[in-house]
């Protein structure tokens, strides 16, 4: 399968796959709108706070296996083989069109999260040491400052860093050089009011237990890092 067909392949799969809204159907499973509570996204973040730790835990695994699948699909589709290789440039599309699927949702007003989890699902059907590395490294942020939009940012920087550092060692296909640099650029870029409040001293910090939260008076109020 050509470059172009193995493209347009990827973005349909991962876009397909993305869009499911995760986050909506377990809470509305619940009675909960999460476009109407917290920051009105509908990552595991806001289910966190909003819905608690359980599922929280729930929605992050499905919009894991929203980055994780589609890869895997696609792979299996062009190459024949569904798990880990060498990557084809369908298997980037469709890890990259998953993201943006997540976030603007056709089947919730093109809203959604801001891409961390199912990017994170995606690196890990692509590269799972790029994934691990990455995991550790957010996962430090956040416990050391209790941010989670930070952690989310350091995760997708060293995410980024470490699939070009592979592709520059020879170590990785071409395609990652792409992955590296515009997944990571959109996601960062969905983080923006996020890094606003964090120069600014106002971004909130992530708190143990859950909280009942009313629809806020104003849309995106809290951190918000999936």
């Amino acid at each position: 399968m050509d470059v172009a067909l193995q493209l347009v392949l990827g973005a349909v799969v991962g876009y397909v796959f993305g869009m499911l809204p995760t986050g909506m159907i377990v809470g509305r499973a619940l009675g909960v709108d999460l476009t109407k509570v917290g920051s009105g996204r509908t990552g595991a973040t806001n289910a966190l706070r909003t819905l608690g730790v359980k599922w929280a835990a729930v929605v992050a695994v499905g919009d894991l296996l929203k980055g994780v699948v589609p890869v895997l699909l696609v792979g299996w589709l062009t190459l024949g083989a569904p798990w880990w290789g060498a990557p084809t440039w369908g298997q980037v599309a469709a890890a990259s069109f998953a993201v943006l699927g997540h976030t603007f949702s056709p089947l919730i007003g093109f809203r959604g999260g801001r891409g961390i989890v199912t990017g994170g699902g995606g690196l890990l059907a692509l590269c799972w040491p790029g994934f691990v590395v990455a995991l550790v490294c957010g996962a430090v942020a956040i416990w050391l400052t209790r941010y989670v939009s930070l952690g989310s940012l350091v995760g997708t920087v060293v995410a980024g860093a470490m699939v070009i550092g592979l592709a520059l060692a020879g170590a990785a296909p071409a395609p990652f050089y792409l992955y590296g640099t515009a997944l990571p650029a959109f996601i960062i870029l969905a983080h923006r009011d996020n890094i606003q409040r964090l120069l600014s001293g106002t971004e909130r910090k992530l708190s143990a237990g859950r909280r009942k939260a009313p629809p806020p008076t104003s849309p995106h109020c809290d951190g918000e890092g999936s």
